[in-house]
C-alpha cells in the first residue's frame, strides 16, 4: 500500500511539474532567467540560459550542479525580459 502511494505521489508531481513547465511557456515567454556557477576564484563552470517553459527547474538544477562541484562553487541567478523583436 505504501508503494502504491508513493507511486501516485511520484505520478502527480511529474504531472504538475510538466504543468507547469507549458504554463509558463503560454503565459509568460518572454520572461528568461540566466544562472551560473562560479569557481572559488569566480570562473564561471557551468550555465544555462533560457525563456518561457526552459526555466522551468533551472534555479534548482544550477543549485545541484555547485553542490556537485562542491565547496565554495556558487550558484547565482538573474531573471530579465527578453525582447519580443529578439525572438527568432
Amino acid at each position: 500500500m505504501k508503494a502504491k502511494n508513493i507511486l501516485s505521489t511520484f505520478i502527480i508531481s511529474a504531472v504538475l511539474a510538466g504543468c507547469a513547465s507549458i504554463a509558463r511557456e503560454l503565459v509568460m515567454p518572454n520572461q528568461c532567467q540566466k544562472c551560473q556557477v562560479t569557481d572559488p576564484n569566480g570562473n564561471v563552470v557551468w550555465e544555462d540560459d533560457g525563456c518561457g517553459g526552459e526555466v522551468s527547474g533551472m534555479e534548482d538544477q544550477c543549485k545541484i550542479t555547485a553542490y556537485d562541484y562542491g565547496c565554495g562553487y556558487i550558484c547565482s541567478c538573474i531573471t530579465y525580459k527578453q525582447d519580443p523583436e529578439e525572438e527568432e
